[in-house]
């Protein structure tokens, strides 16, 4: 958090993606417990601690809430973008790898069939053919079923980024997801006739490791109190 560390922020690239030296804070924080633990095992001032500590979080608290830049507004833009369902807002450091967050569609609908493309000649390909019938029939933040049923095979678009948790299953068979070159936006090659998509958000490889990391820390912390009670009793 001092200007010399401006080296280290420099080759290690991962750190970039803190943005504020401050959010270190929140991993500081394990630390501070630590010690105000061992501040409060103590029998001597043990009170004079505990309320010192409380005023110096009060405080803190305080004084951030009333300095901190708040915007009132942002609440009702929130709502209102969420209750007209238009999608794709957000920032460009959580998109996935290779997406442009600026050419994503405004105001798109939650699944579109993508215009024909052309052939060789130049020619559009089942130009005036029957347009194709799409019915959502489950969308949630992690889970989205949809039904096509078309006369010709087709690309379809869904408002989502082609982030890799996603799993898609085309009539039962699990299919690899395509990706607009210019904005990362998920796309769906389909067959002609009726077609039933279902895309669910997966646990990947890296939130298992963290979940299996997260309870052996705990074992081992619940271990050593047992350990720790153990030698104080004899």
């Amino acid at each position: 958090m001092l200007r010399p560390s401006s080296v280290v922020w420099q080759l290690l690239p991962k750190l970039r993606f803190v943005q504020f030296p401050w959010r270190w804070m929140s991993i500081l924080t394990v630390p501070f417990v630590y010690f105000l633990a061992a501040a409060f095992s103590r029998q001597r001032f043990r009170w004079l601690w505990i309320i010192s500590i409380a005023a110096l979080i009060t405080g803190t608290a305080v004084f951030l809430a009333r300095h901190t830049w708040w915007d009132d507004e942002d609440f009702s833009t929130l709502r209102a973008a969420i209750a007209s369902d238009d999608g794709f807002d957000g920032a460009d450091e959580y998109d996935p790898i290779g997406d442009d967050h600026y050419n994503l569609p405004a105001r798109a609908p939650r699944a579109q069939a993508l215009p024909p493309e052309e052939d060789a000649e130049g020619q559009t390909e089942n130009a005036a053919a029957t347009p194709p019938a799409i019915v959502v029939e489950r969308w949630t933040p992690e889970d989205k079923i949809v039904r096509v049923e078309s006369p010709r095979p087709l690309r379809l678009a869904l408002r989502l980024l082609n982030y890799p948790a996603w799993q898609v299953d085309v009539n039962g068979s699990r299919i690899q997801p395509e990706s607009a070159e210019d904005s990362g936006q998920m796309t769906v090659p389909l067959p002609a006739a009726k077609s039933r998509i279902t895309v669910r958000f997966m646990r990947t490889l890296d939130r298992t490791i963290g979940s299996i990391l997260s309870l052996l820390s705990s074992l081992a912390a619940a271990l050593l109190l047992w350990r720790e009670r153990r030698l104080r009793q004899n």
